[in-house]
């Protein structure tokens, strides 16, 4: 039984509770893994202070750089086979489209695989190159899938429901303009008397990537049991 739930996963035809089962287990291997890096970072590490990639950094973390690349190559190995699984339930809407979506998000997945592999002490260019890419590839996939579903309200298929993408996308795009905009208004922290760090990159970085996740969760809750 167990091995049909692995084969299914890998195929992306795993029942809806399988599938949720499978992610979860990966975004919680994840935070395990690099919570456990931050605890070995020299001195405190605080997302008000150190981006999310400094947790790989072997100048900043020798000895828990290694459970940040375990953390990216698994969870980024195990996001390409979510994509598939987003593929097969939401196909056929919209095929081109979702195509694009699928594949930028599967693209997204091995570039933040790479993010891990190359640490930014030892080739910042490329590992910068892959960071970027790895969150632009995702905002892609996420914008393109909202097509894909007006899409599918606009055919009125069974789901997904307007109102249930509008709460999604609300969440998603407020996230993302405050990801631009707060650290523009840095001058607000000396008027308010407000820690200047609430206005820095490393915080709104740790926004970005949260906002990729809640994504990821929410485009496969609003999969109905049955469609899987």
């Amino acid at each position: 039984m167990e091995k049909g739930i692995i084969k299914r996963f890998f195929r992306g035809t795993s029942f809806k509770k399988e599938h949720g089962i499978m992610l979860v287990l990966a975004l919680v291997l994840l935070a395990i893994l690099w919570l456990t890096a931050q605890l070995l970072f020299d001195g405190q590490y605080s997302p008000l202070n150190n981006t999310i990639s400094n947790q790989g950094r072997t100048d900043y973390n020798p000895r828990g750089f290694v459970f940040f690349t375990i953390g990216c190559a698994v969870s980024g190995f195990l996001l390409i086979f979510h994509f598939i699984y987003l593929y097969h339930n939401y196909y056929p809407a919209l095929k081109l489209v979702l195509l694009i979506s699928i594949a930028s998000g599967m693209v997204a997945s091995v570039a933040f695989m790479f993010v891990g592999f190359i640490p930014g002490d030892i080739n910042k260019p490329v590992h910068s190159f892959f960071a970027r890419f790895s969150f632009g590839s995702f905002y892609v996939s996420a914008f393109s899938f909202l097509l894909v579903m007006l899409r599918k309200i606009q055919l009125k298929e069974a789901w997904p429901s307007i109102k249930k993408v509008g709460i999604v996308y609300t969440i998603f795009i407020i996230l993302l303009l405050l990801v631009f905009i707060i650290p523009e208004l840095d001058s607000l922290a000396d008027v308010w008397n407000l820690d200047e760090r609430l206005f820095d990159w490393p915080i709104w970085q740790w926004t970005a990537f949260f906002n990729i996740l809640i994504w990821l969760i929410n485009v496969y809750l609003i999969i109905p049991s049955q469609k899987s």
